[in-house]
C-alpha cells in the first residue's frame, strides 16, 4: 500500500471560485473534479489544495477534515490501519 498524494484542505461556497482563486495563486491546473452527492459536496483539487464546496449544513459536518489522502488501495490501507471493509 503507497500513499500517493496527501493534499489540505479548504472549504467555500463555490467550487468556481475557489478553483480559479487556487489555481491563480498556485498557477497550477485543478486536475481532479468530483462529488459525494450523499454528503452533498462537491471536492476538486488544486495541489497542494482539495476544495471542498457544499451547503452551509453539509459544510459545517465536513470541516472537521484535517488532510486528504489519495492511496493505492483502500483495503489495504485499513488493513495497515487495523480496520476491515465490513
Amino acid at each position: 500500500m503507497n500513499i500517493t498524494d496527501h493534499f489540505i484542505p479548504v472549504f467555500a461556497s463555490s467550487l468556481e471560485s475557489a478553483v480559479a482563486h487556487y489555481e491563480k495563486i498556485t498557477g497550477k491546473p485543478s486536475d481532479r473534479q468530483w462529488a459525494i452527492p450523499d454528503a452533498e459536496l462537491q471536492l476538486a483539487t488544486v495541489y497542494p489544495y482539495v476544495i471542498v464546496s457544499g451547503t452551509e449544513q453539509a459544510l459545517e459536518l465536513a470541516k472537521n477534515l484535517r488532510s486528504g489522502l489519495f492511496c493505492s488501495s483502500v483495503a489495504r490501507f485499513l488493513l495497515k490501519l487495523g480496520s476491515n471493509l465490513s
